[in-house]
């Protein structure tokens, strides 16, 4: 009798624990959603990077807001934050973001669109292939692997023949992650390339961060 008291008292514990737990979690999200209006724009952006980290899919509606109308900087973050939350309701706004001027910003959109993984973004995605900027095509050509919707088999495989390696690699890997080869059919045996599964905010801040130093915009 004593010893089934006892694991009462633990299970009830336990329970306790977890409540707690969710409380401070859901204050947190809180915090940081308020913090994406904050006047600072450094903020702005580790709230951003948070709410991905904590992947509540409460964040997921004030992100789409922030993707849609703030800097570029926190744009970015919100991009990221969007793909590591993974909520469909981001999908469009993504695709949406496809189409903007700036080549970071399409080029993070792909990346997140790839990372949520919803077959409504293959045909924005192939389009994505035709993109001017290599970083964007090769990026839209992984997020399709991710997807690996048989629709996109054979603009990949046109996109092998793309003249930036960036291009190529990342086609011939989600013609992999499809199920075809640009070669042969894919095997049980057949090794893949270690390219990334998935890609952050961090991540693709970084990489859009490079892209414009290159460009001499910062």
């Amino acid at each position: 009798m004593r010893l089934k008291s006892i694991l009462c008292v633990l299970a009830l514990s336990v329970l306790v624990v977890s409540a707690v737990v969710d409380e401070v979690v859901a204050d947190e999200v809180d915090d940081h959603i308020l913090d994406l209006k904050n006047s600072d724009p450094e903020v702005r952006k580790m709230a951003a990077q948070a709410l991905g980290d904590i992947g509540d899919p409460r964040a997921v509606d004030p992100l789409i807001g922030v993707l849609r109308g703030d800097v570029w900087g926190v744009r970015m973050y919100a991009i990221g934050a969007l793909g590591d939350i993974g909520d469909t309701r981001a999908v469009d706004p993504l695709i949406e973001a496809l189409k903007d001027e700036d080549m970071s910003i399409r080029d993070g959109s792909a990346s997140a669109l790839g990372n949520i993984g919803d077959a409504r973004a293959v045909e924005p995605l192939i389009q994505a292939l035709e993109d001017e900027h290599w970083m964007v095509r090769g990026d839209a050509a992984l997020a399709l692997g991710q997807i690996g919707d048989e629709r996109a088999a054979d603009p990949l495989t046109k996109a092998t023949e793309d003249e930036e390696q960036y291009v190529r690699d990342r086609a011939a890997w989600a013609l992999e992650e499809i199920g075809v080869s640009e070669d042969t059919e894919k095997t049980e045996s057949t090794e893949k390339s270690p390219l990334p599964a998935s890609i952050g905010a961090v991540s693709i801040v970084a990489a859009a961060l490079f892209m414009r130093v290159r460009r001499g915009k910062l």
